[in-house]
């Protein structure tokens, strides 16, 4: 019964049935590996160092942080102080690392008792795929309560205003149990949550968080950071190479989020495989932000000397495959007036 409760059967089996009464476990329940099971780089973890903000953004999130970590430390008299977590109400445009503040205090925040912390998550787009009121509501008790039992935890609800909004005429059943839920600070866990509409958020809602950030998009400065961490995260990693200008790109590049420049990179990559090339120079990704229209076409980085490639002479076509494999060279067809087809050899 221990190996299996320690390996996730006990959830595996509670999933199961909630299932056969139409009661989905749509959050997740994470916690970052520790020990023997840590050994290794993950992948997926969000450090400290991997994400930019604006420096009063970055304070409050690492005094968050640091206050966490300290419980395991404490002694004595100043362990008895209660510790009750602070409520974080991370709000602005979509794409700035909201999500991402959250995965980073789960990743690296420890609870008092030296482990990684529970991390608990739950989307308005998953939440609003359960029909039935009252599983809604069974969801967010369940989900506070496991909070509670599990201790040193982070709740997280991404695009909260999916879930309850400024009350109307009638009252929002899913809000008066957010409210209900959130009566009282705890020192079992730390509520979190993500919005991309402060507005649409009932204001008495509002009032229960400790602290209300907003994430902006970023400055010329920070896209030059998140464009250089993008590039050695994804290109430098897989062995390319890389002698963009990065300082003089990043003035064209405002009013783009981070999660903008991260799809930027990706079809970089696209790029450099297409064009057989292993370095990222400032033509590549000049030629990149022209097609997804970030920037116009100019004479600065020669796109103006490219000619257009007919679809019909683009690289690797039809013809060419079939006369690289079978020696055959394909014959022009043209139509006459008459609609029939005639070949040049026919001529």
């Amino acid at each position: 019964a221990y190996v299996f409760s320690k390996f996730g059967g006990t959830t595996w089996l509670k999933n199961k049935i909630n299932q056969m009464f139409d009661r989905p476990a749509i959050y997740k329940v994470q916690q970052r590996k520790s020990g023997w099971f840590a050994r290794g780089n993950d992948p997926n973890m969000v450090r400290k160092d991997d994400i930019v903000l604006k420096p009063t953004v970055r304070r409050q999130v690492h005094e968050a942080l640091v206050l966490m970590n300290r419980r395991q430390h404490l002694t004595g008299a100043q362990k008895k102080k209660k510790f009750f977590f602070p409520r974080m109400l991370l709000h602005g445009p979509p794409g700035t690392g909201k999500t991402s503040i959250a995965r980073m205090l789960a990743d690296n925040a420890v609870g008092d008792n030296g482990k990684p912390m529970h991390f608990i998550s739950l989307a308005a787009t998953d939440f609003n795929k359960v029909k039935h009121i009252a599983d809604r509501l069974y969801i967010l008790d369940e989900m506070f309560a496991k909070a509670e039992k599990l201790g040193n935890c982070i709740i997280f609800l991404d695009e909260i205003e999916g879930m309850v909004r400024e009350r109307g005429n009638e009252a929002d059943p899913f809000l008066i149990k957010l409210m209900k839920l959130t009566e009282h600070e705890s020192d079992r866990y730390m509520l979190i949550a993500a919005t991309n509409h402060l507005k649409y958020i009932d204001s008495a809602l509002r009032s229960r968080f400790t602290k209300k950030i907003e994430v902006e998009k970023p400055s010329v400065g920070m896209i030059r950071q998140i464009l250089e961490k993008h590039i050695e995260r994804y290109l430098l990693t897989s062995d390319y190479t890389s002698s963009l200008d990065a300082a003089g790109f990043a003035p064209h590049l405002m009013g783009c989020s981070g999660r903008d420049i991260r799809k930027m990179i990706l079809n970089v990559q696209y790029r450099l495989d297409y064009e057989e090339l292993n370095n990222l120079d400032d033509h590549i990704f000049y030629t990149v932000l022209v097609d997804m229209g970030w920037m116009e076409p100019s004479e600065e980085y020669g796109l103006e000397n490219e000619e257009l490639v007919p679809l019909d002479e683009a690289r690797y076509d039809d013809n060419d495959s079939q006369e690289a494999e079978t020696g055959i060279t394909a014959v022009p067809m043209r139509v006459d007036d008459e609609g029939e087809n005639h070949s040049e050899e026919d001529e």
